[in-house]
C-alpha cells in the first residue's frame, strides 16, 4: 500500500518567532522614519517660507520708517526756516510779509507750537520737545512701523530656529531609515539587534528634536 502525502513539516516557532518580529521593528522603523520625515521637511519648508515673508515685510516696514523719519526731518528743518523767516519779519517790522508767512506757508501745527513759543519764551525756539503743541505725526508713524517691523523681524527669527530644528530632526530620521534597512542585510542576531538599536535610539532622539519644534 502507498503511503499517502506527507504534510510540510512544522516550521520551527522560535526561530521563525524571532525573525519575524525583529523584521516587524525593522519594517515599523522604516514606515516611521520614513513618515517622520516627510512631517519634518514639510515643517522645514513652511517655516522657511514664513521666514521669508517675515524678513520681507520687516523691510518694508524698516523702509516705511526711513522715509517718514526722513520727512518728518525735512518738516523740522522747514518749521524752523519759517519760523526763522517769520522772526526776521517781526523784527525788522515787516508786518506784512509775517502775517503772508503765517496765513500762507506755516500750517496749523506750526503756528500753534510758535503760540506755545509766545507764551513761554523758550530760547532754543517753538520747535522743541517740551512744546506739547509741536507733535510731528511722521516721526510717530515711523515709530509705528520700526515697532511693526522689530516684530516682524522677531517673526522671523523664531520661524528660522524652527525650521532649523525641523531640519536637524531629519538628519536623525535618515539614520533611522539607514540603519533600518541595513538590519536586514546580516544575518547574525546579535548584529542585526544593535544595528536596530541603533536605528531606534536615532529615530527617538529625531522625534524629540521636532517635539522641541513643534513646541517652539
Amino acid at each position: 500500500m502507498a503511503d499517502g502525502p506527507q504534510l510540510p513539516a512544522t516550521p520551527s516557532i522560535d526561530g521563525g518567532g524571532e525573525f519575524d518580529r525583529r523584521s516587524l521593528v525593522s519594517v515599523v522603523l522604516l514606515g516611521l522614519g520614513a513618515v517622520l520625515t516627510a512631517y519634518a521637511a514639510l515643517q522645514a519648508g513652511l517655516m522657511g517660507s514664513q521666514t521669508l515673508d517675515a524678513y520681507t515685510l520687516s523691510s518694508q516696514y524698516t523702509t516705511s520708517a526711513s522715509d517718514l523719519n526722513s520727512a518728518g526731518d525735512a518738516f523740522q528743518s522747514s518749521s524752523e526756516l519759517l519760523f526763522l523767516e517769520w522772526s526776521k519779519a517781526r523784527v525788522t517790522g515787516d508786518e506784512e510779509f509775517a502775517e503772508y508767512i503765517v496765513d500762507t506757508l506755516m500750517v496749523e501745527e506750526q503756528w500753534e507750537a510758535v503760540q506755545w513759543w509766545l507764551d513761554n519764551g523758550d530760547e532754543r525756539g517753538p520747535f522743541v520737545d517740551e512744546n506739547e503743541a509741536w507733535v510731528i505725526e511722521f516721526w510717530d508713524d515711523a515709530d509705528e512701523f520700526q515697532d511693526a517691523a522689530d516684530e516682524a523681524y522677531e517673526q522671523a527669527v523664531w520661524a528660522n530656529d524652527r525650521g532649523d530644528a525641523f531640519l536637524r530632526s531629519t538628519v536623525f530620521f535618515a539614520v533611522t531609515l539607514f540603519f533600518s534597512g541595513l538590519a536586514s542585510a546580516f544575518a547574525d542576531r546579535r548584529i542585526r539587534v544593535a544595528v536596530l538599536i541603533i536605528a531606534a535610539v536615532s529615530v527617538l532622539v529625531g522625534a524629540g528634536v521636532m517635539i522641541e519644534a513643534q513646541l517652539r
